[in-house]
């Protein structure tokens, strides 16, 4: 009986993860360089990419109702200490209202991290700028603003990380 369930189990999750690949497969790559773009601090400041000083970024769009967007978070605090020591800012963006997105920042403990801003794209422009249609959408940026890597279904890994940032 315990071993019906274990396999049970296993086929369960051998669905959920072909599920979230197949989500992912609409989503288009995002183009090479960082496009124009503006969105909002949490005080309600324009933010956009050409006042970004010359450094790596990591892109987190996410939406905080989101069981995947949970999940690739908790990954990303799990390598918030490599993206810090190779001085990666990461901008984490939503469309959702302030207080969801200022929710979401302390609920999730992202107030520890200080290489970390909530931004929110209060126009809903992202999706038109990268062509997604799921969350997470996850990009890190060379300090050209030049693509370095595309995390598909947002998942990041320190291995990774590592040997794209040398």
């Amino acid at each position: 009986m315990k071993f019906l369930k274990f396999i049970s189990l296993c086929a369960m999750l051998l669905v959920a993860a072909v599920y979230v690949q197949a989500q992912h497969a609409d989503d288009k790559p995002p183009p090479p360089k960082m496009p124009s773009f503006k969105f909002y601090d949490l005080d309600g400041k324009a933010f956009t990419n050409a006042e970004l000083p010359a450094q790596p970024y990591l892109l987190f769009y996410y939406n905080s109702e989101c069981d995947h967007c949970v999940l690739a978070t908790n990954q990303l605090k799990q390598v918030m200490p490599v993206l810090k020591q190779k001085k990666v800012k990461v901008l984490m963006l939503s469309a959702e209202n302030e207080d969801k997105i200022a929710a979401y920042y302390g609920t999730m403990g992202l107030n520890a991290f200080d290489n970390l801003e909530m931004l929110r794209d209060k126009d809903r422009n992202m999706h038109f700028i990268y062509e997604f249609r799921n969350t997470p959408y996850v990009i890190l940026y060379g300090a050209n603003q030049q693509v370095l890597k595309y995390f598909e279904s947002g998942n990041i890994d320190e291995p990774t990380l590592k040997s794209v940032l040398k």
